[in-house]
């Protein structure tokens, strides 16, 4: 996983979370407490392809509330498109991620390093 963060002020807040896409499968799952990196407005370039998710293709995983589930067959009908075989990543706004799990995120995203 990868984190976008704002500067305001001097400080850094996670904005964006992107994880990798693939299309081996429907449904993907993912940890909040994984690793993670970040990743600088400069590493945003043509060749880099990112889909962003809608918080309908975003729930939460019952009985883990630092897992949270990514539903891709949603996120092509949201398009209304074929997502093309080359994307890179699904963006996740983390304010959306915290409104399906009705809890803040951005603690687990505080260290930019991922550390």
């Amino acid at each position: 996983m990868k984190v976008y963060y704002e500067e305001l002020d001097g400080e850094l807040f996670p904005h964006w979370l992107l994880v990798p896409a693939t299309k081996n499968s429907g449904t993907l799952s993912f940890n909040l407490t994984s690793p993670f990196e970040r990743i600088e407005a400069e590493d945003f370039h043509d060749e880099l392809t990112i889909v962003t998710v809608t918080q309908a293709a975003l729930a939460i995983r019952p009985l883990d509330d630092t897992h949270f589930v990514l539903y891709t067959d949603q996120i092509t009908s949201d398009l209304d498109v074929h997502i093309p075989d080359a994307v890179d990543y699904y963006l996740i706004r983390l304010e959306d991620l915290e409104e399906i799990l009705q809890m803040s995120v951005r603690p687990y995203f505080i260290s930019p390093n991922g550390s």
